[in-house]
């Protein structure tokens, strides 16, 4: 379902995405642990270092996404997400709406003429969707323990692939942006 509006006196199929980025990391994620009465949760963690970020995009509506991988969150790494998003849509308009994370403004970001952000307002994550498919995600990551980046990555693939479902994103995902339309 997608709106036609006029930019540029050019007709282009509107798309709305949120944005957001999310950690991923070796140190075990920790959560709570089903046991029996009176039996104290046991679990084994790990504290070893390293890590890397996920940055994505969804289109709510659809369950459309596009992802890309970064070793830190900086501006100049929106910037190369930024560059990929708007050359593999650039057939449509898209609005991006994301947080006021200030490497979201940086005045670097060179934003395609095709893309245009709308900032949330601060402290507002139930607001972005995607927030919940990070949720889900790392739902699935507790209490395993990897042995190197490449597994964890690896791991998330596996995840984020199954999650690409449209079936399974609406009822991850659609649920909260059907109670903010």
């Amino acid at each position: 379902m997608h709106n036609k509006i006029d930019c540029f006196c050019l007709s282009f199929t509107k798309k709305d995405y949120r944005q957001d980025e999310s950690r991923f990391g070796l140190i075990t994620m920790q959560g709570k642990m089903i046991t029996l009465k009176g039996v104290k949760p046991v679990g084994k963690k790990q504290w070893k270092r390293g890590n890397f970020y996920v940055y994505g995009v969804v289109e709510p509506a659809t369950g459309e996404q596009y992802y890309q991988e970064f070793a830190r969150i900086d501006s100049n790494c929106v910037k190369e997400f930024l560059n990929g998003f708007g050359q593999k849509y650039s057939d449509y308009f898209n609005l991006i709406i994301m947080d006021n994370g200030s490497f979201h403004k940086a005045l670097l970001l060179d934003w395609h003429d095709h893309v245009m952000p709308i900032y949330l307002p601060a402290y507002s994550p139930e607001l972005n969707p995607i927030e919940r498919l990070w949720s889900h995600t790392k739902k699935d990551l507790k209490w395993e323990n990897y042995s190197s980046l490449d597994k964890l990555k690896e791991q998330v693939d596996i995840i984020s692939n199954l999650s690409r479902m449209k079936k399974f994103y609406l009822s991850v995902v659609g649920t909260i942006s059907l109670k903010l339309y």
